[in-house]
């Protein structure tokens, strides 16, 4: 911060880069007071009138916090209000911001709008395939997803330990585990019980250095025979507070 301020920066731009960072940090920890608590005076910063690219990048993390609320109507919202902004202003901020259409495809995948999800993935395999930057690392791990949900179990698979590969390779913790718990998604949707609970133990081991819990939470209907099968082993954990109690 003394750094930042020594070479120009206001104090309060500081302050809105810090919010960012700890919306980010709290929501993927699930600590989802603070997250909100960070979030508020962005959201206010926006009502007093943040640049288009701010404020697109400040709709983009408010989505994500509504979808993990469930609030989907909400989320798709803010999603398409960020990239109308985004689209008006290639600024820093656009520079730093996660891709709309991304987070879209996330948010259909999470609420079970398949169709919507393969859509993005026909628009965008061209442009990823074979793309190995870090910059698109996630995006290939939802393409991966939306493989599977085609039929193409192995091409997923593939395309995930690519990941898992190179993510190891450059000690990268998060992306790692989204490409772990997608692997347990791929064999849960295969209906391959015992490979999904492999997959889900290696990635709830992998989020507890950082303790990147959320993704768990945000992903839970889609692992529950795999969340189910590990507690019948004897596991125990955080995660148990994903399982949907009939």
């Amino acid at each position: 911060r003394h750094w930042l301020l020594q070479h120009g920066q206001c104090e309060a731009q500081l302050d809105h880069w810090q919010n960012i960072l700890y919306v980010t940090i709290y929501g993927e920890t699930r600590q989802l007071t603070k997250a909100r608590q960070a979030l508020h005076p962005l959201l206010q910063l926006q009502q007093e009138g943040a640049e288009n690219g701010h404020s697109a990048l400040i709709n983009l993390m408010h989505a994500v916090i509504l979808a993990g609320e469930g609030r989907w109507e909400e989320a798709f919202a803010c999603t398409a209000a960020g990239e109308n902004q985004m689209a008006q202003d290639q600024s820093h901020w656009s520079a730093m911001s996660p891709d709309p259409e991304m987070i879209r495809a996330i948010l259909h995948l999470q609420k079970g709008d398949i169709a919507q999800a393969l859509q993005w993935a026909r628009d965008n395999e061209a442009r990823l395939q074979g793309n190995l930057r870090f910059a698109t690392e996630e995006e290939r791990i939802i393409l991966a997803r939306c493989y599977a949900l085609n039929g193409e179990r192995d091409k997923a698979l593939t395309l995930l330990e690519q990941i898992i590969d190179a993510t190891t390779r450059q000690g990268r913790l998060i992306n790692k585990t989204r490409a772990l718990l997608t692997i347990a998604i791929v064999h849960s949707h295969h209906r391959e019980w015992d490979a999904a609970a492999d997959a889900l133990l290696n990635a709830i081991r992998c989020a507890a250095t950082a303790q990147y819990y959320q993704m768990f939470f945000d992903e839970h209907s889609f692992l529950q025979p795999a969340l189910l099968r590990l507690q019948e082993q004897g596991h125990q954990g955080w995660w148990q507070a994903a399982i949907v109690n009939s």
